[in-house]
Order: C-alpha cells, then structure tokens, then sequence
C-alpha cells in the first residue's frame, strides 16, 4: 500500500515517530513517494508497521511542519505537489518594495549557514552559536518545575498579567541583584520577551529617526540591524579591550546632541573582553557629565571563566543614568523568551506603556518557570555546572588555536561568554574564509556582521557554546586548513612571506 520500505528499530535512542518521519521524508526527497500520492491512514499504517496510532500520527504531523504533505479533513493525507511562489502567484502588491527597510542592502544578513542545505547530509561543527547545546540545558528541572505548580498558580498565570511582568519574578530579580549591593526595588525592573525586544523597546523610546546614538563596534548584529532599520545616525566607536574609547566618546558627546549609548560592559559580544573596573567608572561619569543614557547590555554577564560576577555600570550609577539590559537566555533556556530592562521608576513605567500597545503583556508560564528557578538553589548550581563545561570547552578551543592556528591570526581566551574573537591581518578576506570552511563541514561567523561598515572583513568569530568536546580540535584544525587553502588561492597574500604558511 506504502510501496516504500521502513525499517523501526524500537531499542534505538531515536523515538519511533521520529524514525519513521525521517524515512518517510527521505522518500519523499528521493521521488520514491510522488507529488499527489496518497499516504496510508493513521490506523492503516499502525497496522501495516505494528506500532500504535499516535506514532504515525505524530510522524505525519512532523511531515506537515516541513511542508511535505498535506493533510485535507475528511480525505486523508498526501504528498505535497510544487507549488508556484506566493510571490509569483500574489502580485498585486509589490511587498518587496514596501518592506525596502527590511530588504535594503543597508540591513545586514546573517551571512554564513548558507551551504547547511546542500551539507545536510554531512555532520556540521557549528562554531558559530550563541547558545548552548540542548544536552547543556535542564530540561529534566525544566519538566519538575512545570509538575510543581499547583491549579491555582496554573489558573493565575493564564490570564495576563502586568505590563512590568510577574510580582514573583520581580521580587526574585530584586533580591538577586540587591545581593551586588545595588539599592533597587521591584519598581525598577520590568520583564521583556528577551533581550532583543529589550533592546528594540529602549531604543524605539530613547530615540527617533535621524537621532544621533553611540554604539560601540564591534557589536552584536542584531543592534546593528536595528539601527539601520530605524534610521539612526550611529557614531561607531571602536572597542578595544579596555572597552569602548572614553576620550572618542567625549568629543562626539561635547559637539553632538547623543541621545544614548550602548555598550557590553561584561563578557562582551563578540571579543569576549570584561572592560577593567576603573575604566567602567570612568565612562559611568562620562555620561551622567553629559545627561545621556547609558545601555549596558548584561546578557552574558554571568558566564565567567577567571573570576565571578564582575561589576556592571549600574555598581558605580549614582543619577539614574545607568539602563541594564539582563535574561537568563545564555544560561537558563533560550526558547523561553525571558528578560529584563532594569532603570529608573519613571522610565519602567513609561517602557510599560509599550509593552501594553505591543504584546500586552510577556507570557505567564514563562515569567513562572523563571521566577521558580531563580528562587531556589536550582538556578546558580546549574549556571556553575555550565560554567565549568564551558570553562574546559575554552580551554580545548584555545589548546586547539595555539596549536594549529598561522600564527598571523591574533586572538586571545573570552573572559567570559562563548566566544573567541580572532583578528586576521589587512588584506584578508574572511567572509572567503568563512565559505571555505564551510564546505569543510565547520561554520563560523563572519566578523563583518559585527561592524556597522561593509568592508570589515579582517575578524572572525569562533564559538563553543553549542560544539561537543570531541568536534572542537578537528573542527580548528578543518578550520586552520580552510584558511591555509584561501593564502593558497590568494596570490596577492603570498606576496606577503609572513602568511606562507603552507
């Protein structure tokens, strides 16, 4: 009936429904299945495979999300057929056009993962993740958390909550960073759906278009973007790793109304740094000098490697210029969605009204799961047991780097966070280097999308957040050769004695 052969081995670590999605996909690629064919019925396949109901239909479910059947009521389930793009059948409305903010040049893509289609069938080293591999998460504390809430709690949080966010998780949020020695209450704080939509909303609140804001570079990307998209006129300041350059900022600050400034005061996104304490002192009363609000970004803050929780520019804020961007995203769970903005009462409970006119309120399962983790031990005993996997991680990674890495490449160990930030002399073209290595099976990031201008091509950033221990040497070392095979196809390079590495 099927006319395809599947093979279940019920002792494997993959569940069943997953097997049989897969070689039911596989088949359908390969043309073994054509468009149009009808597949069995849930009870028909259970039958034929002798596995329960529920296996196929959650098998068939999973073929659904990839867009590889169609189910139809009352008639059963078939083999997608091609379709003709929305955007070929549709056209009485040139979308592109009116959403050229978000498909201009300006606005910068991603720009590597481009060849993860035509490797699917290889084992990639992914060196270019932000977040931590799925075994490196709780899902098991994940799972008791949600079985300890009681039917009153679950009945509470399903009706919205507070525009600032869950009275649980703010008083846990206050009692946490009051343990710094910072004097802040739960007025002070208000909960987001991450820190990306903290960092649109503050931007979208301190500034308009064509408003003038300092962003350190490099930076993370997605601020990048949103500049762009919002029409900012960003003064870039290079950040070294003594942080961003104080004596620059002073002289855009005394020439140019600034309407805020963001920085990374801890394990920094991408170079990995921790700006020295003095220096964070130094730029706190350069902006209350100048009346101009300072953003730092703490969203990595807590993963540190030669030292704990190091101080954030709120520490040494004494007017309430000091906005502190936090979330448990890089620690806890990313698919969570749960951050924080931490600033005086009188911007919370304007930033409030925001949330209200955008998303109402940040989902209460959410706000409840976090509000329980961080109130028990639960929390920090977890964030030190990844702190010690990515500790031996890093060290692999600078092992690995030392050993196999053209010494012409600069880098040095992240004092915290995920990331090693390498620097490649003038010339080098790493977004090349990237593509080559990438075919290698290893992808990392391009330093060009952490730099406002186009020609940025000298840095690249390697991550081990989400590689497992045994892939991170060969994956330096496939990576090593990639860049050994770009000086060799690179004659200009050559001229150079110092790169004939080969």
């Amino acid at each position: 009936m099927l006319g395809v052969k599947i093979k279940l081995a019920k002792n494997s670590s993959v569940p069943i429904s997953g097997q049989l999605a897969r070689q039911l996909s596989e088949s359908i690629i390969r043309g073994d299945l054509r468009p149009g064919a009808k597949l069995p019925s849930h009870r028909q396949l259970a039958r034929i495979l002798g596995v329960s109901r529920s296996v196929v239909v959650k098998a068939y479910r999973e073929l659904e999300y990839d867009e590889l059947v169609d189910s139809i009521s009352g008639s059963g389930t078939y083999v997608s057929a091609a379709r003709e793009s929305d955007e070929n059948k549709f056209d009485a409305v040139a979308w592109t056009s009116k959403l050229r903010n978000l498909e201009s040049h300006s606005v910068r893509k991603q720009g590597y993962g481009q060849f993860s289609e035509s490797l699917s069938s290889k084992k990639l080293i992914r060196f270019d993740s932000a977040a931590p591999r799925a075994p490196d998460l709780p899902a098991g504390l994940m799972e008791r958390i949600l079985q300890g809430f009681s039917d009153a709690e679950f009945a509470d949080i399903m009706n919205y909550s507070h525009p600032r966010g869950l009275k649980q998780l703010l008083k846990i949020l206050a009692v946490r960073i009051r343990q710094s020695g910072q004097r802040l209450s739960t007025v002070n704080f208000m909960i987001t759906n991450g820190a990306q939509q903290a960092i649109h909303m503050l931007f979208s609140a301190l500034s308009s278009p064509e408003d003038r804001v300092v962003i350190e570079e490099p930076t993370y990307y997605h601020v990048i973007n949103l500049a762009k998209i919002m029409k900012l006129r960003v003064s870039a300041i290079r950040r070294t790793r003594e942080g961003i350059n104080t004596a620059e900022l002073e002289e855009i600050l005394k020439r140019s109304e600034v309407k805020f400034i963001y920085t990374m005061s801890c394990s920094h996104n991408p170079t990995g740094f921790n700006m020295p304490e003095h220096r964070k002192e130094v730029l706190v009363r350069l902006a209350e000098n100048y009346r101009v609000p300072l953003i730092d970004d703490t969203v990595f803050s807590e993963l540190q490697y030669e030292r704990t929780h190091p101080t954030t520019l709120r520490f040494f804020d004494r007017e309430g210029c000091v906005i502190e961007i936090g979330s448990i995203s890089k620690t806890f769970a990313p698919g969570l969605r749960v951050g924080w903005i931490v600033a005086p009462r009188s911007l919370i409970e304007r930033l409030s009204i925001l949330v209200k006119l955008s998303i109402i309120c940040v989902p209460g399962i959410n706000q409840l799961i976090a509000a329980r983790f961080l109130s028990t031990g639960a929390y920090d005993e977890h964030r030190d047991q990844l702190i010690r996997k990515c500790s031996q991680k890093r060290k692999l990674m600078e092992q690995a780097c030392n050993k196999h890495l053209p010494t012409f490449i600069k880098y040095s160990a992240p004092d915290g966070g995920y990331f090693f930030w390498l620097e490649f002399p003038e010339g080098f073209d790493t977004d090349q280097i990237c593509s080559i290595s990438e075919k290698k099976g290893v992808v990392v990031a391009p330093g060009r999308l952490s730099f406002f201008g186009e020609d940025e091509k000298r840095n690249i950033r390697l991550s081990f957040a989400s590689a497992e221990l045994d892939q991170i040497e060969p994956g330096v070392i496939a990576f090593s050769e990639s860049v050994k095979s770009y000086v060799k196809e690179s004659h200009g390079i050559l001229k150079n004695p110092d790169y004939s590495i080969i």
